[in-house]
């Protein structure tokens, strides 16, 4: 569906719009139109993104009700297959815990599974404070640009596991 909207609507938009500003090197030369492309990097507010003390991370960990006794891998994401969700998913295990945040359908099968905890999509602020009790950041998406979500990961200092995709580098 993705691809026939981006072939049919999507290129009339493109070819009508007078400017489009891009935030990816893959979409500007998917795009084609060097004349009306203009390249803006992705950025985060590093005031509200950033490194946290242990103890803050054990106090967030509480104010959530979050295991104080594992590590927690966060994925920031909608809930779509492209995001890659249901893979980590099936990556669960008994020595660390999965926090899923984002909007979408939480499958049956997925609900109140242990080990694993689904919130809705938060507020930025709400967000910095779920990245910095968290302890590893894991996006295994397919198919897209460079993610705002692993810019907030990493200006929170938490390591990153993604794929392999040539927009990460």
């Amino acid at each position: 569906i993705q691809l026939i909207v981006q072939k049919t609507y999507g290129k009339y938009i493109i070819n009508k719009a007078e400017k489009i500003i891009v935030c990816n090197e893959l979409v500007k030369n998917w795009i084609n139109k060097p004349e009306k492309t203009i390249f803006l990097h992705n950025a985060v507010d590093i005031k509200l993104f950033k490194k946290t003390k242990k103890e803050n991370k054990i106090k967030l960990r509480k104010k959530y009700n979050l295991p104080l006794d594992k590590p927690i891998v966060i994925f920031v994401g909608r809930l779509v297959e492209k995001k890659g969700f249901t893979k980590l998913f099936e990556a669960r295990d008994k020595d660390y815990f999965i926090l899923f945040v984002g909007d979408g359908e939480v499958p049956e099968n997925m609900q109140n599974q242990e080990n694993t905890k689904f919130m809705s999509g938060q507020s930025q602020d709400k967000l910095s404070e779920l990245y910095s009790l968290s302890d590893v950041f894991c996006l295994p998406s397919v198919n897209e640009g460079f993610p705002l979500t692993i810019l907030e990961a990493m200006a929170c200092g938490l390591p990153i596991i993604t794929t392999d995709h040539e927009g990460y580098d």
